[in-house]
């Protein structure tokens, strides 16, 4: 069996683990979700030293709600992927919504172990508990997209681009010609303080990509400019 032939395999068998895991009802991500981060600096030098708080999130226009996210360990434990400080933003979030998505995902080393086809049943036992006591509506699978090149022929020079009023829009048009929806990322990262002045919207770059996926005139602010 191949390489591909099994990371297909896997794929559809995490599909078949997690919908039989979460609910039999279906409640999808919608046109414009939201990536809520959870982040803040203690330090209040890059943002804020607080979280934004939930009820400041613009509700009307995030569909759902996605988080990032948990895993599960070698011996099929689900933890929180990053911090343990995730689980008090997963149980905030889940509280807060019934929309709310996971990223799920497995280290490199279970992805490819021989005794993989093993623990299934376990794995899906310990998410079952996890998703009992954190009623998210559904897990997103991570890294089913990264291929071979990422690792043996990374030539990028930044993960991070600048943009402006104009790709913003182009972003918007292309998730509304060949998209059924996009996830808007760490909106609770945004101009909390109205600092750019953009008729003081906080979440600017995030509704410039929804009216543009909405067929609406660009929005514009002298900060956005290119």
């Amino acid at each position: 069996m191949n390489g591909l032939t099994v990371n297909i395999f896997i794929f559809i068998l995490h599909l078949y683990l997690l919908v039989n895991v979460i609910t039999e009802d279906i409640i999808e991500l919608g046109q414009s979700s939201c990536r809520y981060s959870g982040s803040h600096d203690p330090n209040n030098a890059a943002c804020y030293a607080d979280a934004l708080e939930l009820s400041k999130l613009p509700a009307n226009e995030c569909t759902s709600y996605v988080y990032d996210g948990i895993s599960s360990t070698d011996d099929s434990k689900i933890i929180p992927t990053y911090s343990q400080d995730d689980l008090t933003n997963i149980k905030s979030l889940t509280n807060f919504s019934s929309k709310v998505f996971l990223s799920y995902g497995l280290n490199l080393n279970v992805w490819k172990s021989d005794k993989f086809n093993d623990c299934i049943e376990i794995e899906a036992q310990n998410l079952k508990e996890f998703l009992d006591e954190y009623p998210a509506a559904g897990l997103i699978l991570t890294g089913i997209e990264t291929l071979y090149e990422s690792y043996c022929k990374a030539d990028e020079g930044s993960k991070w681009c600048a943009d402006n009023e104009n790709t913003f829009y182009e972003k918007g048009v292309f998730a509304r010609q060949y998209a059924a929806g996009w996830v808007g990322r760490d909106i609770d990262l945004v101009d909390r303080g109205v600092s750019c002045g953009c008729n003081g919207d906080q979440f600017i770059s995030f509704h410039m990509i929804l009216d543009a996926y909405n067929n609406k005139t660009m929005r514009t602010c002298d900060f956005q400019k290119g």
